[in-house]
């Protein structure tokens, strides 16, 4: 199940359906102690463990017909681990992850499929088409992440490279 997940830094614990997946960081079972961001002290302890829950999509390797939108909308829950700093006055933070912005309700995967189509059509539109709610939360993250990308200029490079040949020669999200 970690394998399908596709994200290296998560240990899956269990899924209830294709549909939904629990997670922790691979990091959780190990002694290995983060340093505080204040202060950069070891001296670090669990404070608390808070649920988080994610929409993330992963993309189908060889959709099985030309109706198929090649792509798998789910739900990730996953428990973020917040630590003391025993170094400095206490101070409590949540452990770094790289697969979701802070504040976002959606993976940055899912984020970036997002925010490549408001290029061309409205943020609810492209909601629609994936099946997930169009969070007023997630649309900031979701919005920097398209002025990134426009400021870059890598935007259609990126497009090219990560679905060339991704659905017999197309991109699944060709749906406009």
């Amino acid at each position: 199940m970690t394998e399908a997940l596709g994200i290296p830094d998560l240990l899956v614990l269990k899924a209830s359906t294709d549909s939904h997946y629990y997670a922790v960081h691979k990091r959780y079972f190990s002694d290995d102690k983060l340093p505080c961001p204040a202060c950069g002290s070891t001296k670090t302890r669990c404070s608390k463990v808070v649920k988080r829950t994610f929409k993330d999509i992963l993309w189908d390797k060889d959709p099985v017909d030309d109706d198929e939108k090649g792509f798998r909308v789910f739900d990730l829950t996953f428990y973020q681990t917040y630590l003391r700093c025993d170094g400095c006055n206490n101070s409590v933070f949540p452990e770094p992850i790289d697969f979701g912005d802070k504040g976002c309700r959606y993976t940055n995967r899912l984020s970036d499929a997002l925010a490549d189509g408001t290029f061309r059509f409205s943020y609810k539109k492209v909601c629609d088409y994936y099946g997930v709610p169009a969070s007023t939360a997630s649309i900031g993250p979701i919005m920097r992440k398209r002025i990134q990308y426009a400021q870059s200029g890598q935007a259609q490079e990126f497009e090219l490279l990560r679905f060339h040949g991704h659905t017999k020669g197309q991109d699944p999200r060709n749906f406009w």
